[in-house]
């Protein structure tokens, strides 16, 4: 049965890009989630709590992709490597980040 690691790596990449600090490859976890394939990526958010890795891992891979080489891959400030790289996307991009993100914690629409 290959479900039960599977199972497990995913609940590892959930805790890592929810922020889990105690394991400290976590910037590896992340990175490996975020340029996993589409199911798995699915499939780490789902297992999320965090409402910002939760919508950066339902992505399309090539928005994952750019995340990590323009934020993960960098040296720099993440929080504003991470915010350069939110405004330098895509309108759609951008509002489906406001909608899933940023709406659900001001009450909004």
């Amino acid at each position: 049965m290959r479900r039960a690691p599977l199972i497990a790596a995913v609940a590892c990449l959930a805790l890592a890009l929810g922020g889990c600090e105690a394991d400290p490859s976590s910037p590896g976890v992340q990175r490996n989630a975020l340029l996993a394939p589409d199911f798995i990526a699915s499939t780490a958010a789902e297992a999320s709590n965090d409402p910002q890795a939760k919508w950066l891992l339902k992505q399309p891979k090539s928005v994952r992709e750019s995340y990590v080489h323009e934020v993960l891959d960098k040296k720099g400030d993440k929080d504003l490597l991470s915010q350069r790289w939110l405004l330098t996307q895509s309108d759609d991009v951008r509002e489906s980040y406001v909608s899933a993100v940023v709406d659900p914690k001001l009450g909004g629409p």
